[in-house]
């Protein structure tokens, strides 16, 4: 019975004592309802006179008084002549003083302002008779001029300091927010029915707007359709997606190509888009080690030696770099420290052959699938040997501290359907003189 017209969302904090939320800035048709004087912004607020219960002038006696407008000018009488207006002793008005004094000023060119609720009925100011009202009564009254007089509206300021902002509320909604905005923003770029229920720009960039500062990280670990990478970069923000589906090849990563080549969908024209930036594209590899039909830890058949030799020396705390001319020197952790992966079986002559081209002061870990005993301790403080199942068991596990990716470049086919796409950034590297981009063990995309 009811037509759905808004989604939840689900905000958290890490600690709501420290969190800080920002506003939405102001529109331009609505900065246009504000002035500014020497304070700064304002709007006209309720009127000065209190309505509705306990707003006649026996509710608040000290609260009624004449006010005074000269031009622009607002004012009131002095503290004696205030006093004079209520007897507090007999509890009652004099009003033959309140006349008096009435005529006094006018006699002086101002116009007098009383709190009337009809003809008959004195009411009451919102505002007491004290000397921070008299003063906000000079920069914080508008007077509007009627047929039947003068009526008097505090100004209304946004919090001081600040150009006016809005709160967002509680219900969050805008015609723009519709899914069928989503949609239709998604079509434009991919063609009809291209992905379900895509998120509008407009959302995203309302969440950005509360939540971050240009130059912060967004990070979307759901990354879908690319929406919020596509707003994040529009806006100024750094971001990482990550997709597990194809449509990350489909659509996420053709659609920021296009953000970065200026596409106009979406929230650009609202935000002044017209292109720039870049991005870097990652596919994990695959699973190191697999379990044979045996239950024995083995090396997965996807990875090939060279992929192998950039995982085994990323794990051992190795940068890959391979020499030019000595196949073993495949990685290093200092300029004396090397490593060596391999696929074949080490034996007493290959472990020689290496030890004699190194120099005395170098050392080298060999990571390999097997080896002859006789090469565990045959050079101990030279070369130290190891199985790779066995060297990787300790690494592939929960609960560390640090899960970073640390990016690593090896040399691998390229793949045709990423080739040389515009917008991304590769990572520079002194030893990789095509410039191409890898993923986390090296395939090439």
């Amino acid at each position: 019975g009811f037509a759905g017209t808004h989604e939840y969302t689900l905000v958290y904090s890490k600690d709501i004592t420290n969190a800080r939320f920002n506003s939405f800035e102001i529109l331009d048709d609505e900065l246009e309802e504000w002035s500014m004087d020497d304070i700064g912004y304002y709007k006209k607020g309720a009127p000065l006179r209190a309505t509705g219960a306990e707003s006649t002038r026996e509710d608040r006696p000290m609260m009624f008084f004449p006010i005074l407008v000269r031009g622009d000018d607002v004012s009131t009488i002095s503290e004696d002549e205030h006093s004079k207006i209520f007897d507090k002793i007999t509890q009652c008005f004099n009003d033959l003083f309140l006349n008096s004094i009435c005529e006094k000023y006018r006699s002086d060119g101002w116009e007098i302002v009383l709190p009337m609720v009809d003809s008959q009925t004195y009411g009451r100011w919102r505002w007491g008779y004290n000397s921070e009202n008299r003063q906000r009564l000079r920069t914080d009254v508008i007077i509007q001029r009627t047929k039947n007089g003068i009526s008097l509206y505090k100004k209304q300021r946004p919090e001081l300091g600040e150009l006016p902002s809005r709160k967002p509320k509680s219900v969050f909604y805008r015609p723009e927010y519709s899914s069928g905005n989503g949609t239709s923003q998604i079509k434009r770029l991919f063609g009809p029915n291209s992905f379900p229920y895509p998120k509008p720009e407009d959302l995203i960039r309302d969440f950005l707007i509360i939540s971050t500062d240009e130059g912060d990280i967004v990070l979307d670990s759901f990354l879908g359709s690319g929406t919020t990478a596509a707003v994040a970069h529009k806006m100024g923000r750094r971001w990482i997606g990550i997709e597990l589906g194809e449509h990350a090849k489909t659509h996420c990563c053709p659609r920021l190509k296009a953000v970065v080549d200026g596409e106009q969908g979406g929230i650009s024209k609202a935000v002044n888009w017209n292109g720039g930036g870049g991005f870097r594209f990652y596919t994990l590899a695959p699973s190191l080690l697999n379990k044979d039909k045996y239950g024995n830890w083995v090396i997965s058949k996807e990875y090939n030696p060279a992929m192998l030799a950039a995982a085994m020396a990323k794990q051992e705390g190795f940068k890959y770099s391979p020499d030019e001319h000595i196949y073993w020197k495949q990685g290093k952790s200092s300029e004396k420290d090397y490593i060596f992966t391999t696929t074949m079986f080490i034996t007493v002559e290959i472990l020689d052959r290496i030890h004699d081209e190194m120099k005395p002061d170098e050392t080298l870990l060999i990571a390999c699938k097997a080896f002859q005993s006789e090469c565990s301790n045959r050079y101990p403080s030279r070369i130290t040997i190891k199985q790779i199942p066995q060297i990787l068991y300790g690494k592939c596990e929960f609960g560390k501290d640090d899960y970073s990716l640390n990016i690593v470049n090896v040399p691998s086919e390229r793949n045709p359907e990423l080739d040389d796409i515009p917008g991304i950034a590769p990572e520079a590297d002194d030893n990789d003189d095509d410039n191409y981009e890898t993923n986390l063990f090296g395939q090439r995309v």
